[in-house]
């Protein structure tokens, strides 16, 4: 492994197929026909608006590109993933597909680096084709490619400055360790979460060089003063426009507003209330349902789904391995904790990544998107994990040559120590937050909606009057089930490809007093990890709304949800499932109405 390349070597040739069959993959799957959305329109403006103004803006719905509004320079987005696009512009033109083929080359040299960090940290070739085939194969890394977001850009700086720092480590080279810092420094210029990676690396510094406090210094001082001289420009900048010294973006709390509000529930009636004020209003309708959310809701947004902003995963040819992520992803961060204590200083550089990018999106709410940059070392933990047990299941002599056996470094023991109950914790509340939590979680979203509107708990809504209760089938008048093929089974669906299946139930008769609703779905199927949407109307709305809506994990076991709202609902749409071409079977909703306290 240690000679030269030789394409005639077995592994080599699988390998290259391997990579063959990735670059087939992120083509096939690549959606040339997807609208700009969100993000998307901040990135795509922004590039345009430097090729054009030559100044950095914050163009969301597109104004001053189409020249309706001055351009003025902001702060508050980071400045590289907008060079970059406008790198492209200047070359290409203004092609946003250009920008998105782009995609598929980083994808493929962010697999290159994965191949390379694989190979560094001694995972033996049969290991190392294990995890080729799993970042190959993940959907999360095919569904994607299209979208122009700064994920993949920066993905591919963070497995740069991975690959250099963790050579470093090996061999101490200081080529090594200046590469790392000019490429992690960059990355900061595409997203902020670069830092905590650039501090973890000091911190390495330090743990593994301090005996030599003067070479320790002078290794500071380098990354230090490399990080200084590629974000000068960017704090001139700044400095000069704003009057004031930001140190990445100045994006304000609106990032953090979503994670002061559990389950999103309220979040088109912030208006101009201040974070603290959504803060302090959150916690004194529950504190233990607002604390539930930030802790185990959160985890269970961050890593309980692939990133996919269809959010329904339509490739039917993808299908299968999702499971990847429940069954490889997820399992290998919780098992972590059983190689920390004695594993190389390499692997627990690497170990702390995926912690790292949980950790510092607390602040805001969890997406799948925020952690997917760290999946491609995941995959490498388990390649180590798969080599690890195996080695240690045949009591193999290599073993010990992936273990530390500097038993002297004190600082080195200290750190493994404390790093090892932080993530003995963070395995327990990711195991429970992604298969516990997960599917309890319209339980919490009911109770806190009823606390939030209605100053209702859960439990005392059957202690009220029950003035309404009603079944509803297909058979019902007011019943329609719309986009789905009808199975020869009774009442089973196959939802179709292009649009959501949808059961609408309108009409449902208004009740005199009513405070609550209660909606019982007895339905069931869907994939193994899947999704219900509720939409609801009362007798005071016109039309549905995203105020009024219910999004939840569900699973292929379960045989009806149930859901509370406030009000007298008089109309539901239901999307029973969101994976697109999955088969399903809906028996009937119940509908309960309950009035004023007996």
């Amino acid at each position: 492994m240690n000679g030269k390349w030789k394409f005639y070597n077995l592994n080599n040739i699988v390998v290259v197929t391997i990579f063959f069959m990735a670059i087939f993959l992120r083509i096939h799957y690549f959606d040339t026909e997807l609208e700009l959305f969100n993000d998307e329109n901040v990135y795509f403006n922004a590039g345009a608006n430097l090729v054009e103004y030559g100044t950095l803006t914050n163009d969301r719905d597109g104004a001053i590109n189409r020249g309706e509004k001055i351009a003025e320079p902001s702060s508050s987005i980071q400045p590289g993933y907008p060079l970059f696009i406008a790198l492209i512009y200047k070359i290409f033109g203004d092609n946003q597909e250009i920008v998105r083929l782009a995609n598929i080359l980083i994808s493929m040299l962010s697999l290159l680096f994965v191949y390379k960090i694989a190979k560094l940290v001694d995972l033996r070739y049969p290991y190392i084709i294990i995890v080729l085939m799993l970042a190959t194969l993940y959907p999360g890394f095919n569904f994607n490619t299209a979208k122009i977001l700064s994920e993949h850009l920066f993905t591919l700086l963070l497995l740069g400055h991975i690959y250099y720092f963790v050579s470093y480590l090996k061999n101490e080279k200081v080529k090594n360790l200046i590469f790392s810092t000019i490429i992690i420094s960059f990355a900061i210029f595409v997203r902020a979460h670069g830092f905590p990676l650039l501090v973890m690396s000091i911190l390495f510094l330090f743990i593994y060089q301090r005996k030599d406090i003067k070479k320790f210094l002078n290794k500071v001082i380098l990354v230090i003063s490399i990080f200084i001289l590629v974000q000068l420009p960017w704090w001139i900048r700044n400095y000069s426009q704003f009057e004031k010294f930001i140190l990445f973006s100045d994006a304000g709390d609106n990032p953090k507003v979503w994670g002061s509000l559990p389950y999103f529930i309220g979040i088109f009636e912030v208006d101009n209330q201040t974070l603290t004020e959504l803060l302090n209003s959150s916690t004194r309708i529950d504190s233990i349902l607002f604390y539930k959310w930030r802790i185990f809701g959160f985890f269970q947004y961050m890593w309980a789904d692939v990133w996919d902003e269809y959010l329904v995963h339509p490739f039917q040819g993808l299908r299968p391995f999702l499971m990847i992520h429940l069954v490889i992803i997820v399992p290998t961060v919780i098992l972590l904790p059983i190689i920390i204590l004695r594993c190389k200083k390499e692997i627990l550089f690497l170990s702390t990544i995926p912690l790292l990018f949980t950790i510092m999106n607390l602040p805001y709410h969890g997406l799948p998107r925020y952690v997917w940059p760290s999946l491609a070392i995941v995959f490498v933990l388990f390649g180590y994990l798969m080599q690890f047990i195996n080695d240690k299941r045949n009591k193999s002599r290599e073993l010990i040559n992936n273990l530390e056996t500097d038993h002297n470094n004190k600082i080195d023991l200290l750190f493994r120590r404390t790093y090892f109950i932080f993530s003995l914790v963070f395995s327990l509340i990711l195991f429970y937050s992604v298969y516990s939590f997960s599917f309890s979680i319209e339980k919490e979203m009911s109770d806190f909606r009823l606390k939030k509107y209605a100053n209702i708990d859960v439990e005392d809504v059957e202690n009220m009057n029950k003035n309404f209760i009603e079944k509803y089938d297909l058979g019902s008048s007011n019943v329609t089930i719309e986009n789905v093929e009808e199975i020869n089974q009774k009442n089973k669906f196959k939802n179709i490809v292009n649009d959501p299946t949808l059961i609408r139930v309108n009409n449902i008769p208004i009740v005199e007093n009513n405070i609550i609703s209660k909606i019982e779905i007895k339905s069931k199927g869907g994939y193994i990890y899947d999704y219900m949407t509720v939409y609801w109307k009362t007798n005071t709305d016109l039309d549905f709304s995203e105020s009024k809506v219910y999004r939840f994990p569900t699973n292929l076991f379960e045989n009806e949800q149930t859901i509370l709202v406030e009000g007298d609902v008089s109309d539901l749409m239901i999307v029973p499932v969101n994976f697109r071409g999955g088969t399903f079977t809906f028996n009937e909703i119940i509908i309960s109405k309950y009035g004023e306290n007996i």
